[in-house]
């Protein structure tokens, strides 16, 4: 009894993950289409992280920290993990990826890397005020509402004093325009905001210390459309 009991529970657990909506959509999204799952950024995420990266070189202006190695950073939602690995050429680097079947393949893609299945929540015990920067690129708008303000309470209560976060996520103001052309169908999709970003941010004490933004076409004949927003915030010292 106990034998078929037991086994009643992996069928129905292989029923959730299959029937699990989030799971499947970044599963087909990050490993079996072949726009996404490269090594390699495609060319939006290229224009992404030339951004991310003069954000990095302007607090090593800032901080003086030029040594790699010195640096503790924390990608957030790493997805296949092609953000973590540029990023690990600036520090040591953990990547987080809530996904479970997106992070072992992420770990395929770069056996090298220090990345995990996981959220902030399950980092919060051994790396509570660990890191130097937290990056979280396409992530906050898949954040629900209600969980949002917890959310980026777990990203200060991760990071150092001083510390500094980068933020990348699609315009409210440009979803209207965008989606003429293309939905993204994901399953939580929230968009924000500037001000509602740095809002947020700012009541959980963190300082605006750059912000810029980038085009990109949603479709090939389609007008360009002012679609990212991207931010660079300090935490305040209490």
């Amino acid at each position: 009894m106990q034998r078929k009991i037991s086994l009643f529970k992996r069928v129905v657990n292989k029923v959730k993950r299959w029937i699990n909506p989030e799971e499947q959509f970044y599963t087909d999204l990050f490993i079996n289409n072949s726009d996404w799952n490269t090594r390699m950024p495609n060319g939006e995420e290229k224009l992404r992280w030339n951004i991310i990266e003069d954000f990095i070189i302007h607090v090593q202006s800032i901080t003086k920290n030029e040594a790699a190695d010195k640096m503790q950073i924390l990608d957030i939602g790493c997805g296949r993990g092609w953000l973590s690995n540029l990023l690990s050429g600036y520090g040591n680097l953990i990547g987080t990826e809530p996904v479970k079947s997106v992070a072992k393949y992420a770990k395929k893609l770069f056996p090298a890397l220090d990345i995990r299945p996981g959220s902030t929540k399950d980092l919060l015990n051994a790396h509570s005020n660990f890191f130097d920067m937290v990056v979280c690129s396409e992530v906050i708008e898949h954040i629900p509402g209600n969980k949002k303000n917890d959310f980026v309470n777990d990203l200060g209560l991760l990071s150092k004093p001083n510390a500094f976060l980068i933020i990348t996520t699609p315009r409210k103001d440009a979803e209207a325009e965008w989606k003429k052309y293309q939905d993204p169908g994901q399953p939580v999709e929230e968009w924000m905001m500037e001000s509602e970003v740095e809002n947020l941010f700012s009541n959980a004490g963190w300082k605006t210390l750059q912000q810029k933004r980038f085009s990109i076409r949603p479709q090939q004949n389609a007008p360009e459309v002012e679609i990212y927003q991207l931010w660079l915030f300090q935490k305040q010292s209490l």
